[in-house]
């Protein structure tokens, strides 16, 4: 499978991911329904010792156990129709469009194919970065588009410290920006990842502003300044 295709794939997705839904909504669906059918059997046979507070309690319980497990097989729903839509039409896929709009404009037309073994022959023997971005002499796939490294102005590395009730996690964005904004954020669990893609492309690209926080504001500055003398 060559780089585009994989990288394709993964913009498609699973079906993995909707059978998951599909079963986590069966156990909400059905407390729901346990939920309502108790209300509707004690409304009729146990009033009195139900009351108007079990009624409204019983209500409130079943409908959003019901919404939530209806939730889930629309969410299924959704992300099947999106996988199988990309699959069926390659062409209006994220990754296919991003080529088209960088190739020369004798390349715009080529059938998909032969865009793809462009951009595969480029990346072959190339580094792959955290399974998720392939840089070649050329392009760069990160996620589900592909950039022309001559595009690039600024790679930056951002630390991102994640916190929840119980748990702190940390992981790292490397942003990239061309020439006007910021085109796409690779994140990697580990730092030392996300500082070898850094490294690679400013070794491919010399022109390409790195750093951190601090050299990303003073990029921002200078994307800014460059806006407003336009």
């Amino acid at each position: 499978m060559g780089y585009c295709e994989k990288h394709l794939k993964r913009e498609k997705g699973g079906a993995v991911s909707e059978i998951v839904m599909c079963v986590c909504a069966v156990p909400f669906a059905l407390i729901g329904l346990i939920f309502l059918g108790m209300l509707i059997y004690m409304s009729i046979f146990e009033w009195a010792s139900f009351g108007i507070g079990g009624v409204i309690l019983s209500l409130l319980f079943g409908a959003a156990f019901l919404a939530i497990g209806i939730g889930f097989v629309w969410g299924a729903r959704i992300h099947r129709k999106k996988r199988l839509a990309i699959g069926a039409d390659v062409e209006n896929s994220n990754l296919i469009q991003s080529i088209r709009a960088q190739v020369p404009a004798e390349q715009t037309a080529l059938p998909v194919p032969e865009l793809f073994a462009l951009v595969d022959q480029d990346l072959a023997g190339g580094q792959s970065f955290g399974g998720n971005v392939d840089l070649g002499r050329t392009w760069v796939l990160v996620g589900d588009q592909a950039i022309l490294l001559r595009r690039l102005r600024g790679a930056f590395l951002i630390k991102k410290v994640h916190t929840t009730s119980k748990v702190v996690s940390t992981s790292y964005d490397v942003n990239l920006y061309d020439a006007t904004r910021l085109i796409a954020f690779p994140t990697f669990a580990r730092k030392s990842e996300a500082k070898r893609l850094c490294e690679a492309l400013a070794a491919a690209m010399p022109q390409i502003q790195t750093g951190r926080d601090k050299e990303e504001k003073a990029f921002l500055k200078t994307l800014e300044e460059a806006v407003n003398q336009q």
